[in-house]
């Protein structure tokens, strides 16, 4: 399907920005395709909220204007090469930064879908963070929790040795006795390039338990390989804040620009999209999470952002693996 490759791509490069964008106020939005287009993929089109036969590049828009309401100039195009075009309202995404939430307890052995984060050296020491541990992987015979770059590193900010916590730091753990791990390495996130993995993995601590289940509301994965996301799946995760949830997977091949407060505007390649099925799938505080296909079990995506519309962001699971040379463990 070249066609719809070199359409999108012609499309992130004409219409897809990485500048920051003003704020505007709550009741008001721009229709300028550099203000409204917060990501752009490709899949199949979709007519009154059904899915088609047709495929089309997507124009995910943070809102959705009716077309006689935009000057000319600002209407996204019907099609670009033959290739139909569809506009689809998402919001924007942003990180899953962290709030309140029920899965701050003390876990031991500790399991992936709890309470994690760093704590920073002087003078950043009071931040106060929490994601989640996605999953425990191992290389090389060491075993390591598996979470987002900007939740164990600070989005490249923090040294290798930097102390992990179980709970987070949010989730008011004992200094004394709660440290799990130290950061060991993370995929730099890059301002100037694109990006596929938000994703870091920080080795466990001499005698330290685990568990890899997923907290008891995902179980046990069938296979220690991840299985490649599809359109229509239906997955599930465990995170900090919003606990067990179900969502649907709409993109595969998402082209979307995140804002890190130490980097900037930060464009991801390949990303999946999941919608809300059911209640919110992430919240604040998800980041790092392991999102599973509910079918097979197996591990599909690392969640890592989200938009007030209900659409998680999500890395290819297999692509995290690769970049930091670890294994599932299962």
């Amino acid at each position: 399907m070249a066609g719809l490759t070199d359409a999108k791509a012609f499309a992130v490069k004409s219409y897809l920005t990485s500048e920051e964008r003003p704020k505007f106020a709550g009741l008001s939005v721009s229709t300028q395709p550099r203000h409204n287009l917060t990501a752009v993929g490709a899949g199949r089109k979709y007519v009154d909220g059904k899915p088609t036969d047709t495929h089309a590049v997507r124009f995910y828009v943070e809102r959705k204007v009716r077309e006689s309401l935009i000057p000319k100039e600002h209407v996204l195009p019907k099609e670009i090469d033959g290739v139909p075009t569809d506009v689809i309202q998402m919001g924007r995404f942003e990180l899953c930064a962290a709030f309140p939430a029920p899965v701050t307890a003390r876990f031991r052995p500790i399991q992936p879908g709890c309470s994690c984060s760093f704590q920073a050296p002087p003078p950043d020491q009071g931040m106060l963070t929490a994601s989640t541990i996605g999953a425990i992987v191992q290389a090389g015979g060491r075993s390591f929790i598996l979470s987002n770059n900007h939740a164990l590193a600070n989005a490249n900010a923090l040294p290798a040795g930097t102390p992990i916590f179980h709970p987070g730091l949010l989730d008011e753990p004992d200094l004394s006795t709660d440290q799990i791990a130290v950061l060991t390495s993370f995929v730099p996130i890059s301002a100037t390039a694109n990006n596929v993995v938000d994703c870091a993995i920080a080795e466990l601590l001499d005698g330290v338990k685990f568990n890899p289940e997923i907290l008891p509301d995902v179980g046990k994965l069938s296979s220690a390989a991840p299985i490649a996301a599809a359109e229509g799946m239906t997955v599930v995760k465990t995170g900090r804040t919003t606990s067990a949830t179900v969502g649907t997977v709409v993109e595969i091949n998402g082209t979307v620009p995140v804002l890190y407060q130490n980097v900037g505007i930060v464009t991801f390649d390949s990303q999946i999209f999941v919608q809300d099925v059911n209640g919110p799938f992430s919240a604040g505080g998800d980041s790092g999470a392991l999102v599973v296909d509910q079918a097979s079990r197996a591990g599909t995506g690392l969640l890592f952002a989200k938009t007030p519309d209900g659409f998680t962001a999500c890395n290819p699971l297999g692509a995290v693996l690769t970049a930091l040379g670890v294994t599932l463990v299962t």
